[in-house]
């Protein structure tokens, strides 16, 4: 072991370490959960081990996605994207044992949408860092936090947002998205270069702001996707509750002390 982290996991060159100058610290920390969970095993001597590192220090995480190995410089590699979601130590404890697939559906990206970001060369890692939610400037994912986030992140749309919101709280997304008439996740995957039904925080600028326009732009803006429910906690396909979830301002990960990450074999 070194520090923390297996010499296999390390030579692997697959663990990428956001600052070097964090290496000696808190970057062990977030190091050493990357080794438990690359060991596959949930042995008891593995989650006594876990403990006493969510017990020494919070750690928190986010999987990132992006295409260019270059690009994975930000929690949320395009920079327009304002807001990023994270995840907190509960969700730590149930990565033990799964694969990365299993820790993606843990986290709520569904399987349709994984699907089609790997089949256009996606890439994906698991970002760990030693921080807590009200340190790091999280709120909880729930309708509320998120209005205030997009409040917060997003001023110049936050009224039509604010307006539109009663309604989509109340309707279901399937409802939201008959009205509109189209897939709305078929228009997130396509982008906001190839389809004009993809609402930017320009484009809903410009626009009436109607519901279906407002909820366009929490999908393809904020990562609001279809599975989400509002009450704080991602849900799979199947409408099982997983993990507690938050939005953080998107940020350069060397901004972030300890930081590590570990690509994902998907």
């Amino acid at each position: 072991m070194k520090n923390g982290l297996s010499e296999e996991i390390l030579a692997s060159g697959a663990v990428q370490e956001a600052d070097q100058g964090h290496r000696d610290g808190v970057c062990n920390l977030a190091a050493e959960f990357l080794d438990l969970w690359n060991s596959g095993v949930t042995e008891t001597a593995v989650v006594k081990r876990l403990e006493y590192l969510l017990a020494k220090r919070t750690l928190c995480g986010r999987i990132i996605h992006g295409k260019d190995d270059g690009a994975f410089v930000r929690l949320s590699v395009q920079p327009w994207k304002r807001l990023s979601w994270v995840f907190g130590p509960d969700a730590l404890r149930t990565f033990l044992g799964k694969d990365a697939r299993g820790i993606c559906m843990t986290v709520g990206f569904g399987d349709e949408w994984l699907d089609a970001k790997l089949q256009a060369g996606v890439k994906f890692k698991l970002a760990v860092f030693p921080t807590d939610v009200d340190t790091f400037g999280c709120e909880r994912a729930t309708w509320d936090g998120l209005e205030s986030m997009v409040s917060r992140a997003y001023p110049e749309v936050a009224e039509k947002v604010t307006a539109r919101m009663p309604q989509i709280r109340s309707e279901s997304f399937r409802e939201l998205q008959s009205q509109a008439g189209y897939d709305m996740l078929e228009v997130n995957l396509k982008g906001r270069e190839v389809d004009t039904r993809y609402v930017s925080a320009a484009r809903l600028q410009q626009r009436e702001g109607n519901v279906t326009e407002v909820r366009q732009f929490l999908f393809d803006e904020c990562g609001v996707r279809n599975l989400f429910t509002g009450d704080g906690y991602t849900v799979d396909d199947a409408g099982i509750k997983g993990v507690a979830e938050y939005l953080a301002i998107n940020r350069a990960l060397a901004e972030i002390p300890g930081c590590v990450s570990v690509d994902l074999k998907l």
